[in-house]
């Protein structure tokens, strides 16, 4: 992330899984740029960032395997 209210490096990774499946990772290492940022991060900690990206995730995970969308 370059801006807005988290800054810092983040990255994707992409290893097989048992029955040809993929397991992917998110790794962050952000840190709060803004005041509302410092107080959310105080206030719910790593409990909360996780929470954050894993609703993202399962979305991902989702459309995922929904699979490719019908060509038109």
């Amino acid at each position: 992330y370059d801006e807005g209210d988290l800054v810092g490096p983040a990255r994707w990774s992409l290893a097989p899984a048992e029955g040809g499946q993929t397991r992917v990772s998110f790794h962050c290492q952000e840190r709060s740029n803004r005041w509302c940022m410092h107080l959310g991060i105080a206030l719910t900690g790593a409990r909360g960032h996780n929470q954050v990206y894993q609703q993202l995730l399962r979305a991902l995970k989702e459309r995922v395997e929904a699979g490719p969308p019908a060509s038109s």
